[in-house]
């Protein structure tokens, strides 16, 4: 049995990977975090998401049934059942998420944006993108959706004040 422990230092190594692009190495390492802490909600989050970066067929029989989904777990369901063409369950698994941490429900509903403006709805994506402007008002993908979807309604003014993004020096 490897430590509990081992799980969240393979989350971070697979989550580092895949960010660059890395993701079958990235699976590898997702695959240690669950084998060392089967509960691991983020590193079976991990797992949906390099799947559905390498558009590899969802192994959701490989991530835990047991109890209920935390937010992690909810949000890469939703995105990944966007990855595999399936709206509803997408839906389902984003608005669950949003009621599961409505403190990061701002990234859940970003990609309730997508999915809303993917679906022909593009005045609901634009709710959802301000609700997920709310809970960071600085999310370069939430401000460029926001730049989409005011391009689409001829507001350029407007889409470009959204592009100019505050930057704080660090």
């Amino acid at each position: 049995q490897l430590p509990k422990s081992l799980s969240v230092l393979g989350h971070g190594l697979g989550a580092a990977l895949l960010a660059m692009g890395e993701a079958v190495e990235a699976r590898r390492y997702f695959s240690q975090a669950v084998s060392a802490d089967a509960s691991s909600e983020r590193a079976q989050a991990g797992l949906i998401a390099v799947d559905a970066y390498l558009s590899n067929e969802i192994r959701w029989e490989a991530i835990s049934a047991g109890g209920a989904a935390g937010f992690e777990l909810l949000l890469a369901r939703g995105v990944a059942n966007i990855v595999e063409g399936d709206g509803e369950a997408a839906r389902l698994a984003l608005e669950a998420a949003t009621e599961a941490d409505p403190i990061r429900a701002y990234r859940a509903h970003g990609a309730l944006s997508y999915l809303a403006e993917a679906s022909g709805y593009p005045a609901e994506a634009m709710a959802l993108i301000q609700r997920a402007l709310e809970g960071d008002p600085e999310d370069p993908w939430s401000l460029y959706r926001e730049a989409r979807l005011l391009i689409q309604r001829d507001e350029v003014e407007e889409a470009a004040v959204s592009l100019k993004m505050p930057w704080k020096p660090t």
